[in-house]
């Protein structure tokens, strides 16, 4: 019989913090559990990324063996189910062969959908949509399309048609969807030996990653989940906060709330988030009893995000959807202020961080530094050929093989490497349009450091979970859609607008646009 403590922690308490610093502590000094015997799992690969750097740091991890089990559900059910993702797993081209094997009807739709660092999955299409949340939540395919959670109109009869199609496929052809890993790894029975089991971000698991969990869990003496069904954001991708409400509210689960203390949210954001939070039914959320950070800070209600002076200081812009993001970038490149757009990942930004390289590159090496190859052929990499700043045939890095941990100055570029270019990056670098030089200048006039993050950042609030910033601007704006859900339902965008309310360290402004449909404050 195993033994489950649930962690509720509210934003800024450290829920991360308390599951390895107290309780992995705890099984391996009291318990002398190793860590190659211990799970830790989480909603998202970023949580991932977080926790597994607070484990190397605090229990001087030398070999990665140690952290075998420290992943993804997702991750976990591919290794143990022993799925090849280049020849086993629909993606990309794999596709194809689905195309191929069903004919015509299929020859226009898109499969490939993605996940994000943040856990958020962007399905390549409708179909492939209601299928994966029918799965998530463990109903029926005609449930799910009923709840018209999907964007377009779709016949029911052709997705019933492709995913029977799709199941005759995978069982022919032994390929897998991603979703697939959770529902296998069930299925094969596959937990691996653990003594004990670790979850963050419990909030944000659809029925299947439940079952999934609950089903490791049957397998070790102790279990840890930590969580905040008040940051539950997740819900349009299947997940149920009403499961880990229900698992707090269990006479056999031991509940830590010795996270009371808030180290982020200041004060007076405390009272707003907490004014919004408490139009949620109590029956529906876990009660914390909790205490803001010792600082005032600022709440402040604007009608436009260009009522703020963004010229000095660190901001998190967040709103409710990317496109939302649009009017945010054209503002900031017209005024000249460094930002980084959250959303843009996997997509050429205006500014990416190798043109940035690039021209410190070039910078140092006409001030006499000498650098490695690897920074030369990324800067090359603006300079074309054509417009003579590059010799032909030096692009590729040949002359450098064997070289590539020596340092080279600028003439021995010239003499040996091919460089030809001479003057100003905004001359040397032929492939930049005029809107980059234009916004670059800018920049530099301003003062911005270009050699350090931006500070300020952009980015749906989805995407900003477990992010902080000195000053947050939150848009109350919905779109079309997320606004009549609220009409029938105001919790979803409660606990979005909480989540967002409560990245703040210092000042919240929150943009209330006139005459748009917006959340209620």
């Amino acid at each position: 019989m195993f033994k489950r403590t649930i962690i509720p922690g509210p934003p800024g308490t450290g829920k991360t913090f308390r599951l390895v610093n107290h309780y992995m502590k705890m099984e391996k000094e009291i318990h002398n559990t190793p860590l190659n015997k211990i799970g830790f799992f989480t909603f998202s690969k970023k949580g991932i990324e977080v926790a597994i750097g607070r484990v190397r740091k605090f229990f001087n991890v030398t070999d990665e063996k140690d952290l075998k089990y420290f992943c993804t559900l997702h991750a976990l059910g591919k290794r143990e189910c022993g799925i090849d993702t280049k020849t086993q797993l629909l993606q990309g081209e794999n596709w194809n062969l689905f195309r191929d094997y069903i004919g015509g009807i299929v020859r226009d739709i898109r499969f490939d959908s993605t996940e994000g660092q943040d856990g958020v999955v962007r399905y390549a299409s409708d179909y492939v949509k209601v299928w994966s949340l029918a799965r998530a939540k463990m109903i029926s395919l005609e449930t799910q399309f009923m709840l018209r959670e999907h964007e377009n109109d779709i016949s029911f009869n052709n997705l019933q048609y492709i995913y029977n199609s799709l199941l005759k496929f995978k069982k022919e052809s032994k390929m897998f969807e991603f979703i697939d890993m959770l529902s296998l790894f069930i299925e094969k029975q596959a937990c691996p030996p653990l003594e004990a089991v670790f979850l963050d971000e419990a909030q944000d698991l659809n029925n299947l990653q439940w079952k999934m969990f609950h089903y490791i869990e049957s397998n070790v003496k102790r279990s840890y989940i930590a969580g905040d069904d008040d940051q539950a954001i997740m819900e349009f991708q299947g997940a149920n906060p009403a499961h880990f409400v229900k698992l707090c509210k269990d006479k056999n689960t031991i509940i830590d709330s010795g996270l009371d203390k808030s180290r982020r949210v200041p004060k007076k954001v405390f009272i707003m988030a907490n004014q919004i939070i408490n139009t949620i039914n109590p029956d529906n959320r876990v009660e914390k009893n909790w205490i803001p950070a010792d600082r005032e800070g600022h709440v402040k209600f604007i009608t436009s995000y260009d009522q703020i002076d963004y010229s000095k200081g660190k901001f998190l812009l967040l709103t409710r959807t990317n496109k939302m993001l649009s009017a945010f970038k054209d503002y900031f490149e017209d005024k000249g202020y460094f930002y980084y757009s959250k959303n843009e990942q996997g997509k050429q930004r205006l500014i990416p961080n190798s043109l940035l390289r690039a021209i410190d590159c070039w910078e140092k090496l006409n001030q006499g530094e000498s650098l490695p190859p690897k920074l030369i052929l990324e800067m090359y990499g603006y300079i074309t050929t054509k417009g003579g700043g590059v010799e032909y045939g030096f692009k590729n890095g040949k002359t450098f093989k064997g070289f590539e941990q020596e340092n080279f100055n600028i003439e021995q570029l010239r003499q040996s490497h091919g460089l030809k270019a001479k003057g100003s990056w905004q001359i040397v670098f032929d492939k930049l349009t005029s809107r980059q030089i234009t916004y670059i200048e800018a920049m530099l006039k301003n003062g911005e450091d270009l050699k350090q993050e931006a500070r300020i950042r952009l980015s749906t609030i989805h995407s900003a979970k477990g992010d902080e910033c000195d000053n947050v601007v939150l848009s109350l704006e919905l779109d079309n859609k997320s606004y009549r859900a609220y009409l029938k339902d105001r919790d979803p965008e409660t606990r979005l607008m909480y989540t967002g309310m409560t990245r703040t360290k210092e000042n919240l402004y929150l943009i209330s646009t006139l005459g748009a449909p917006q959340y209620q404050i």
